[in-house]
């Protein structure tokens, strides 16, 4: 079955349902920037090469229909729906058994009335998605940090990229100095300070904030030779296999690598 877009709200199960019945709905990806420079002669130049485009912001229109047991009813759901104009929440669609959500913002919703239909009412929502996938299932591949490098294997079934993982590094038997996350041949970020025992290295790749124990610790982080990529760390479709190096700490620290699947 499809994906339909269905609700709007931080949590599925109480996030405001939106009128899908005899809905129109948009299909596919929109707003992918060009890269193409047209040049003196005929020629173009393609500056971002074989390098796959992001995901781009984009603004969706959905169309449906809402039908209410009695006035009061219908009344009470349009005030709703009217109070979701300016929001930016999690834009919600399902296929009956899984969901998958994108951060959205309600634009515009027009509901013209109409003469004789007052269970009954159109919508149409104007939507701003940002720039990312469909966020799917919600993973988080963990290991001790036995070995230097430890593989954690991460595993994505959906059919985008995603750059928005959080790395947590947890130290424990004594103070931890480094801490290297790389993906050979792609990304390679290292940081460097006192993470004591039993203290938190929380390294959000998609804010690209790094925090120790809940305090800012940017200043440790930098981007060595290997890394290649714009991105700080990315989970692409399949498996990837992120390690993690550690200087300092035993072998009961430990590693957690936490993102949702991506989708098209």
């Amino acid at each position: 079955m499809a994906y339909i877009i269905e609700k709007f709200g931080n949590v599925w199960s109480t996030a405001v349902e939106l009128p899908t019945l005899d809905g129109k709905q948009p299909r596919g990806i929109r707003g992918i920037e060009g890269s193409m420079i047209r040049l003196p002669g005929g020629r173009a130049y393609d500056w971002r090469g074989g390098e796959q485009a992001p995901i781009a912001p984009e603004e969706v229109t959905i169309e449906g229909t809402w039908v209410a047991a009695s006035v009061a009813a219908m009344e009470t759901k349009h005030a709703a729906l009217l109070g979701l104009a300016g929001q930016r929440s999690k834009l919600w669609r399902s296929n009956g058994t899984n969901q998958h959500w994108r951060t959205a913002r309600v634009l515009s919703i027009d509901a013209p009335v109409e003469a004789g239909f007052a269970t009954w009412m159109a919508y149409t929502m104007r939507l701003e998605l940002a720039a990312m996938p469909w966020q799917g299932t919600a993973q988080s591949p963990n290991a001790a940090l036995d070995t230097s490098p430890k593989v954690v294997a991460c595993a994505n079934s959906g059919n985008a990229r995603v750059t928005n993982p959080v790395v947590t590094v947890t130290a424990a038997g004594s103070t931890i100095t480094v801490v290297r996350v790389r993906v050979v041949g792609v990304s390679d970020i290292q940081w460097s300070g006192s993470l004591a025992a039993g203290q938190s290295l929380v390294i959000d790749c998609g804010k690209r904030t790094v925090r120790r124990a809940g305090a800012d610790a940017y200043a440790g982080f930098s981007l060595l030779a290997g890394h290649v990529v714009s991105d700080w760390l990315r989970i692409e479709p399949g498996v990837t296999a992120v390690q993690i190096y550690r200087t300092g700490g035993s072998a009961a620290s430990t590693a957690t690598v936490a993102y949702n699947e991506g989708w098209l």
